[in-house]
């Protein structure tokens, strides 16, 4: 009973185990908290695609989740008591830090039956731990400079490297909110975009979006209402642009300096 395995702190299964949920394709409804207790183990996008396909748990997770964790499930069927903490790439829920145990069940003559799994969601904490061990590694390395433009430098190399970005900057706006200015930022196997640029070519939607203090996260400046005017699109073009992620510093009510931060792809202006 699936709904009875999900009510359970240990599951056991063997290798041969398919998990499913399979009432769509009889024409039912999963019953006795079956529905609220699978989105809570697999995510929401999980869950749905489990009791609206039908689908198998290892097509859910996703390819890249099922190859991760299928080396530790190999070890446990070989008799092996595994612990683990790795972050897994789920197909719907994204990346998520997990520990888990995964405890062999041997039968009478020592053969594995399967195992058992002890999972814990652990994203948070370690998201926490990583934001506190970049914070304090900034604080060290900034300290000692008595440059305002070095503080700079050192800040957005070390914000490009922990997002893994091809460009990290801080920009600039003149007094009349019209130009900004983008020095010497962080460019990673690319040229460097430092000039001065007028506002609008970033896009007036991703303007008014900041100047309102908001952080702007594009994922696409092709397809964000924010970034997709011909004149944007053209800018981010020649930057090699095609994702953002950019945090304003509003005072008084005027954007004073967007500080930039990029995307996985692109540079956020």
């Amino acid at each position: 009973c699936g709904e009875l395995g999900r009510a359970c702190a240990l599951r056991l299964a063997a290798d041969t185990a398919r998990l499913a949920q399979p009432e769509i394709n009889l024409g039912i409804v999963p019953g006795y908290g079956g529905t609220r207790r699978l989105s809570r183990l697999v995510g929401r996008g999980g869950a749905l695609d489990l009791l609206l396909a039908g689908r198998h748990v290892a097509d859910v997770l996703g390819a890249a989740a099922w190859d991760k964790l299928r080396p530790f499930m190999d070890r446990a069927l070989a008799g092996e008591t595994v612990s683990w903490e790795e972050e897994i790439p789920y197909e719907h829920a994204g990346k998520r830090w997990v520990n888990a145990s995964y405890i062999p069940h041997l039968d009478s003559h020592g053969v594995v039956q399967g195992f058992a799994v002890l999972v814990n969601d652990i994203d948070a904490r370690r998201r926490n731990e990583e934001v506190q061990r970049f914070l304090v590694g900034l604080h060290d390395a900034t300290r000692g400079l008595q440059s305002p433009a070095d503080v700079m430098v050192e800040t957005v190399t070390r914000v490009g490297r922990h997002f893994d970005a091809i460009r990290c900057a801080y920009g600039e706006l003149d007094e009349a909110q019209h130009n900004l200015r983008i020095p010497r930022g962080y460019p990673r196997g690319v040229p460097t975009v430092a000039g001065l640029y007028p506002l609008k070519r970033f896009g007036d939607g991703l303007t008014e979006w900041l100047q309102s203090g908001r952080t702007a996260v594009i994922d696409d400046v092709e397809r964000d209402p924010r970034t997709a005017q011909p004149e944007a699109l053209a800018t981010y073009a020649s930057m090699e642009i095609r994702a953002l992620l950019v945090t304003p510093i509003v005072k008084a009510g005027r954007l004073a300096w967007p500080a930039s931060a990029p995307g996985h792809a692109g540079m956020c202006g």
